[in-house]
């Protein structure tokens, strides 16, 4: 057991490439799966609302330009950082739904899936 360390960011950033061996063996190990396996839900649960709120921050912005009521040319420069900041989120999210995908495979042989799915 690794003492002080939090699962999801473990997990978050097993999912990016920047897990120290330690947590990828710590995450792989059969006692620990389950707990990977929920940080992993709830990562796609935070990424979800992340694109949520900037997709609506983004609308509200365009809205304020329609009125009247916001520069034309920062909401350009907003709305491109934003498309940006999509594709990279979107690749991240990619990469969770894998890595879960890969979880439950793994997983797939213990009763503790179906606890999994109806949390998913």
């Amino acid at each position: 057991m690794l003492p002080n360390k939090d699962v999801l960011d473990m997990a978050k950033r097993e999912c990016k490439g920047d897990a120290t061996p330690e947590e990828i063996a710590w995450l792989h190990d059969e006692e620990n799966r389950l707990a990977w396996c929920h940080a992993l839900i709830t990562a796609l649960s935070d990424s979800d609302s992340q694109m949520v709120f900037h997709k609506t921050r983004i609308d509200m912005m365009a809205r304020d330009v329609e009125l009247g009521l916001k520069d034309p040319n920062e909401f350009d420069d907003e709305k491109l950082k934003f498309d940006e900041w999509l594709r990279k989120a979107q690749r991240y999210r990619n990469g969770i739904n894998k890595r879960l995908s890969e979880v439950k495979t793994i997983l797939s042989n213990l009763d503790s899936l179906e606890i999994v799915e109806e949390n998913a």
